[in-house]
């Protein structure tokens, strides 16, 4: 707290305006010292509480001289990419305010409306197909003039790809006909199509990209961008063939298989970077997933990933999405020493070199090791590079324990800020669970076990559970009850609204840092209305994904999925085919984030 405090010693601008107007408001008396007092001793969900329950408190705990202080405190990295958004001085603490209220819905489950959907095509009752992007173009107006597919078996055989700031990217036929990609937007309830030009009915070697603004196939050296908002097509050309593309803002970087990086930009040039310079890894064949001969195990549930073939490194990059030109490399070493490096790429050249210091991916006590591949964990430039699974010792030496003293089986995760350029680990307690199904957001790990039925009078059901990490901080009270929230049915078709029914999983709850469940499979709701078609149980051979950020949090279950919405739920009517005349309200502020 002394820290916290501190920071207000340092400030030498003005100070907020005097609010003698709004002498009857008991906070208004207050001075601005005492305010800084409380707040020290506050939750983000307690600030969230008041700044909307009080316009006095909102004015002085969002003024200039606060709002950046809390924001380093609890979200590190935030105050940083609010800077440069690029939004106005004025709109900054507003984007803080919006940004620290979605955080808090979201870590304490209280999503706002809850959807289950299918995927397929046969049926147009939540989603309008729009014909904004041109057929010339690759969109799709009509799924009836698509050759070879039949609609009323359009949803047998679909394929999740990805998700990202509020849209769903899948494939109506992932195995036969993989230049057909849908991308539904869950915010507007518009379906765009895009098939893939001059395909030649090729069904494999499709490597697909979606962000904020472009989403993109690509096929052997050729790639595809289509911008989401714009509905342009845009198409380029790397002179080798490319293992993978990454995307942020309105800039593509692409990876070859002779390990050469390319940067483009929508409307722009495609640019060479010559890696020779950089000297972060050798050029190398680069291949998929991990090196063919590896004695630790690898974790099964993180298969994706790069390795350059002759090297034992595995690669991978992210790209800034607030600062143009800067991206950055990651490799990790598998020689033994497990060494994570990250590397801060500036026009071309390194601008910096960050290594972690704690060797965990080495340690003897990593049982499964996963691949790097980044994963976003937060909305404020917090990405998990690798998760490992680590074992409990068998000793007494206290090096070989949890810093919280527990000696127990779990999920450690890699992760990395590109605003603070700082590393951190994130350690979750498993005990017996599993984390084949499992997802990392705002530090819980959210996470649907298989073998949590063991611990249940039903077997059946499978909630999500949220998981707090591992600090040293003060214990947790001990509580065999927490919140569990299913949903109901509302009076709009297909839109279901939060429950909270109880949920006591014993001293389960204490050991794991369980905080709260969620019921995506409807499976305590006291009014289930759900078909179980379009339920089918989470196996080994379809597990099910947990995906999501601060607005909108996905369990997949192909050919179903589940959606909670954490912001202002799902929109009541059908969109106009004619996207320019949106009826529903539209953001007041560009707030920057993807």
């Amino acid at each position: 707290m002394k820290a916290f405090l501190a920071k207000f010693h340092r400030f030498s601008g003005p100070r907020v305006p005097a609010l003698a107007s709004n002498a009857h408001d008991v906070f208004a008396r207050l001075p601005f010292e005492l305010h800084v007092l409380i707040i020290a001793y506050l939750e983000p969900r307690d600030i969230d509480a008041a700044i909307g329950a009080s316009r006095i408190l909102r004015l002085v705990w969002l003024s200039d001289e606060i709002w950046p202080a809390l924001a380093d405190r609890w979200f590190p990295g935030l105050g940083e990419q609010i800077r440069l958004s690029g939004v106005d001085e004025l709109a900054k603490s507003e984007v803080f305010r919006r940004s620290l209220h979605r955080i808090c819905r979201r870590t304490g489950g209280k999503f706002a409306a809850a959807m289950h959907y299918g995927f397929g095509l046969a049926s147009d009752e939540f989603f309008q197909l729009s014909k904004n992007v041109p057929v010339a173009e690759g969109g799709v107006h009509s799924f009836g003039t698509v050759e070879n597919l039949e609609m009323d078996y359009a949803q047998r055989f679909p394929r999740f790809m990805m998700y990202s700031n509020g849209r769903t990217a899948w494939w109506p036929e992932g195995y036969s006909m993989p230049y057909l990609a849908v991308v539904d937007d869950l915010r507007n309830r518009v379906r765009k199509a895009y098939l893939f030009p001059n395909h030649g009915k090729s069904t494999r070697g499709y490597e697909t990209a979606m962000g904020e603004k472009l989403f993109i196939m690509g096929h052997g050296n050729r790639l595809h961008v289509w911008h989401l908002e714009l509905n342009r097509l845009e198409s380029f050309e790397v002179p080798a063939k490319f293992k993978r593309c990454v995307t942020g803002g309105n800039r593509v970087l692409v990876v070859c298989q002779n390990s050469e990086l390319y940067l483009w930009t929508f409307g722009g040039e495609l640019k060479h970077i010559d890696i020779h310079k950089l000297a972060c890894y050798p050029r190398e064949y680069v291949a998929s997933g991990g090196p063919p001969v590896w004695p630790p195990r690898i974790w099964l549930s993180s298969q994706r990933g790069l390795h350059l073939r002759n090297s034992q490194l595995l690669i991978d990059f992210i790209l800034s999405p607030t600062t143009s030109g800067v991206f950055f490399t990651i490799t990790l070493a598998l020689d033994g020493s497990g060494k994570l490096t990250v590397y801060e790429i500036c026009n071309g050249k390194i601008a910096a070199t960050y290594v972690m210091q704690d060797r965990i991916y080495s340690n003897p006590r990593t049982s499964e090791r996963g691949l790097l591949n980044w994963e976003k964990v937060n909305s404020y430039g917090g990405y998990c590079l690798v998760q490992v699974i680590q074992e409990p010792t068998t000793t007494d030496d206290v090096n070989g324990a949890c810093p919280c003293g527990r000696k127990s089986r779990q999920l450690v995760s890699l992760c990395f800020n590109i605003y603070t350029k700082a590393f951190t680990t994130l350690r979750h307690h498993l005990g017996e669970l599993s984390p084949w199904i499992s997802h990392v957001w705002n530090d819980r790990l959210f996470i649907m076990d298989d073998k949590f039925h063991r611990h249940k009078a039903e077997p059946t059901r499978r909630p999500v559970m949220s998981l707090a990490p591992c600090t040293v901080d003060t214990p947790r009270e001990k509580a065999a009850l927490i919140p569990m929230y299913t949903t109901i049915h509302e009076t709009m078709p297909f839109i279901y609204r939060r429950r909270r029914v109880p949920f006591d999983i014993g001293d389960m709850g204490e050991r794991l840092n369980i905080e709260l469940g969620l019921d995506v499979l409807q499976e305590f709701s006291p009014e289930p209305t759900w078909r179980d078609r379009f339920i089918p149980a989470p196996s080994e051979m379809n597990p099910g994904r947990l995906v999501g950020d601060d607005e909108f949090f996905l369990f997949v279950n192909s050919p179903s999925y589940t959606v909670l919405s954490f912001g202002e739920g799902f929109p009541t009517k059908m969109p106009s085919v004619d996207e320019s005349k949106l009826w529903w309200k539209k953001p007041k502020a560009k707030d920057g984030f993807t």
